[in-house]
């Protein structure tokens, strides 16, 4: 049963707080997983957890009274006009498709999510361009078409759009210059496209290179080809969104705010896994930093384990995940951070040495930096 009641110590006011939308999806779980970090370190927080899928085989009920705060992933104006805060602003929407002014929203940042295929693309060398499109035209799948065709257009010679089941959809594939590259709205797009070709006899990746949005390990690793796939910093936006409504809820702001998270990086698997040297550096480099994040590598020892044009590399590898291989290598180590303040009891002050910071302090100084808390916040929250 997906209904659930978490009970916090009383202090003062014990704030009632519904998060309303279908988990059925690995957006909505990071999501969830992120609010319920936020509201593990909050004391006066009473969690109520509907899903309104859930009702139709497990008979969970919405509260019976008015709660203080909603964080919604469905269509808000579906609940109850009668367990609506009483303070309209103390309502924040995870989904891109809210229209009410009045509520704040913490969405995904579309722009960066398409830069980030369009980098990768770009940095493969490609000239042709595709996107697969919602069928129902969300606004998510129109942000993400604009900032495509805006990030691939200094390089293009063709690009073209169609939605997934447009009747003429095959057609467009195979109509299609080689090689492509096609940017799907999300990963079920992506699988659409990846069945297509292959029902069609186009080679994937050889003549159509594919992504997704959102990293749906059920879809990505069971289409043939595996999918390659961008993941947005779901888990962040739960986080955020769970901050924003607790601020609204104490007064501390009284506007709706408009919130955007990023990316936490490309997945590549085989639908893009197209062996030429100049093609596989940056993925090569990438995965030298994830084995050797934690030993004393530099920018250009990494580069040089890739190959011998270190300057050609490093810069390939900006032009494919957009950062730095410094960046990336920082990245990589704050991971391993992470890994060991969840997992291990291992002293705090020990923790950086492991993973490669040399500097506790400036480790502990960017570590509160990018995500908000200390490290000591972070093993007991997190």
């Amino acid at each position: 049963m997906r209904f659930a009641t978490i009970q916090r110590v009383k202090i003062g006011k014990t704030y009632e707080v519904l998060v309303y939308f279908a988990q059925t999806t690995k957006a909505s779980a990071d999501s969830l997983a992120g609010i319920l970090r936020y509201a593990s370190a909050i004391r006066d927080w009473r969690l109520w957890l509907f899903d309104p899928l859930s009702h139709i085989s497990c008979g969970s009920v919405l509260p019976q009274r008015r709660v203080d705060g909603v964080i919604a992933g469905d269509d808000i104006e579906a609940l109850p006009e009668s367990i609506l805060p009483g303070n309209r602003h103390a309502l924040v929407s995870v989904s891109g498709e809210n229209r009410r002014r009045d509520v704040s929203t913490v969405l995904c940042d579309n722009a960066e999510v398409a830069r980030g295929a369009a980098l990768f693309f770009l940095a493969r060398k490609f000239r042709n361009f595709a996107f697969v499109e919602s069928p129902r035209r969300e606004s998510v799948s129109e942000e993400r078409l604009n900032a495509f065709a805006d990030a691939i257009r200094p390089a293009c010679d063709s690009f073209s759009a169609k939605s997934a089941d447009d009747p003429g959809f095959t057609e467009w594939l195979k109509r299609l210059p080689r090689p492509c590259a096609l940017f799907a709205a999300n990963d079920r797009f992506a699988k659409v496209a990846a069945d297509t070709c292959r029902i069609s006899g186009i080679h994937v990746p050889e003549e159509i290179a594919i992504i997704g949005v959102d990293d749906e390990e059920m879809i990505c690793n069971f289409t043939s080809p595996t999918l390659t796939s961008i993941r947005p910093a779901f888990e962040n936006g739960g986080y955020m969104a769970a901050k924003l409504l607790d601020e609204l809820m104490r007064g501390k702001m009284r506007k709706a705010r408009r919130l955007r998270y990023g990316v936490d990086g490309i997945i590549e698997r085989d639908s893009t896994a197209i062996s030429t040297t100049a093609i596989s550096a940056p993925s090569a480099l990438e995965a030298f930093i994830r084995q050797h994040a934690t030993t004393d590598i530099t920018p250009e020892s990494a580069a040089r384990a890739v190959g011998h044009d270190t300057a050609r590399i490093k810069r390939a590898y900006r032009e494919a995940y957009g950062r730095t291989v410094c960046r990336g290598i920082q990245e990589a180590r704050l991971k391993e951070v992470q890994k060991l303040l969840k997992n291990t009891r291992i002293p705090v002050d020990q923790v950086g040495t492991m993973c490669g910071f040399g500097n506790g302090l400036y480790l502990k100084a960017l570590f509160k930096r990018r995500f908000g808390m200390t490290m000591r916040e972070y093993r007991k929250h997190g």
